[in-house]
């Protein structure tokens, strides 16, 4: 574009018979229209269409969005989103952070590594049912984790209503969440539960659920997370990712792979479930925890794991979900290395 805006002798002659001047040996926007018509011309067609080449087409110049990864998970029913009576942890008696792939040591060698827990013997994994949070969160009303989910049952009523293909495309994928962020999976659980109707607990378990779920009262919360979704590198399935709530949503908590059992909770590739009907769990993980020398292990490790629930007792059937939109970002990056050669 240099060559098509320095003049000729020929034209600087001219520029000097009239009185004018032209610039000599730069680029010179002056000069464009002080040249022949022919280079005048072309100077143009090149400098408009020099802007949609660099950014469409040259890798200096590129388009990034936001895909958020954490988002708090709560199952509940809709009179939830209404003012209807709630006792965290929820209906479930989980508390978050209870994982199927603790266990996956014990199962295959019958021994139990204490690496997986605490020095109070809870587990410190993330995976399957949210990140881990310890019962005495629940006992301050003002603590983080109590505020998020009065604020949900406050809010979640006026959040996006989405069918249940679309809300498990959203968030049993590693897709990433562009438009949406916190999520309530609305059950079709008219009345809510009641815990005597669910569990059969024992005198020790009972005075401890006391505290926080009361044993014949309707509960419209069955069970709440924060999740979240990275992208896993060390997978042998391409693009493939770690969703700490996978179990949460439904999908299987144990599958055979190279031959042997292999703890896949995590991964978002397995076979689709059908939220119209399933269990909060896999059967394989409730059988590991609730009966057998595994079921002891645990119950001795984790004291506030209920001993035995009645049939049905954790099957949901999903109607919609509400999910709560965020803003996004869309950014044009252009490296400031790349421009410089």
């Amino acid at each position: 574009m240099q060559v098509l805006n320095s003049p000729s002798r020929e034209e600087i002659d001219r520029a000097h018979a009239t009185g004018s001047w032209l610039d000599v040996g730069v680029s010179s926007i002056r000069n464009t229209f002080r040249l022949s018509k022919f280079k005048s011309s072309c100077w143009t067609v090149f400098i408009l269409s020099s802007i949609p080449i660099h950014l469409l087409f040259n890798s200096a110049v590129f388009r990034t969005d936001y895909r958020g990864a954490n988002f708090h998970l709560t199952i509940a029913t809709e009179d939830f989103t209404k003012g209807a009576t709630y006792f965290p942890p929820g209906a479930s008696l989980f508390f978050p952070g209870l994982s199927s792939i603790d266990l996956d040591e014990y199962l295959e060698t019958g021994e139990a590594s204490r690496s997986a827990y605490d020095a109070n013997g809870v587990s410190i994994w993330a995976q399957d049912y949210g990140f881990q949070v310890q019962p005495s969160e629940y006992d301050d009303e003002n603590s983080p984790l109590l505020r998020n989910v009065s604020t949900t049952a406050k809010d979640a009523g006026q959040w996006t209503k989405l069918d249940a293909d679309a809300c498990k495309k959203t968030y049993a994928s590693c897709q990433g969440l562009l438009e949406y962020g916190n999520v309530v999976l609305v059950a079709n659980k008219p009345g809510g539960w009641v815990r005597d109707d669910m569990w059969q607990l024992g005198s020790n378990e009972s005075r401890f659920w006391d505290r926080y779920v009361p044993p014949d009262q309707p509960n419209h919360l069955f069970f709440d997370a924060q999740c979240s979704v990275t992208l896993d590198g060390s997978s042998y399935i391409p693009n493939d990712c770690q969703n700490a709530c996978i179990g949460a949503l439904g999908k299987p908590s144990i599958s055979q792979r190279y031959g042997g059992p292999y703890y896949s909770g995590v991964y978002s590739a397995d076979v689709e479930v059908d939220w119209a009907s399933y269990s909060f769990t896999n059967i394989s993980v409730l059988e590991a925890l609730f009966y057998g020398d595994l079921g002891q292990f645990v119950r001795d490790e984790l004291h506030h794991l209920p001993s035995d629930f009645r049939p049905s007792a954790l099957d949901l059937s999903i109607d919609y979900c509400l999910v709560q939109p965020i803003e996004t970002t869309c950014r044009m990056l252009s490296p400031f290395l790349v421009e410089s050669l």
